[in-house]
């Protein structure tokens, strides 16, 4: 079974999903409807042991670039009780 995380294709993650090298020809034979960036491991993959400590949360986005520093001092959200 394969889980991906779903983010716009204009964010531009940095971070990549961890995939063993036996399903890359499937995986790359979506690229037509889907967009992905993998780090292939000869190794089978326990995604269940896999914490995301190491994760790169940020953009690689030139467009979103231009507003970080508004974005860092932003004021936190609360939401609102109705």
């Amino acid at each position: 079974m394969l889980a991906f995380v779903i983010q716009p294709a204009w964010f531009q993650g940095r971070s990549k999903v961890k995939l063993p090298t036996s399903v890359k020809d499937l995986v790359e034979s979506w690229s037509d409807e889907l967009q992905f960036d993998a780090e292939w491991v000869e190794e089978e993959v326990d995604h269940k042991k896999i914490r995301s400590t190491n994760v790169d949360f940020d953009t690689k986005s030139k467009a979103l670039e231009r507003y970080r520093h508004e974005l860092a001092h932003s004021r936190p959200y609360y939401p609102k009780a109705y």
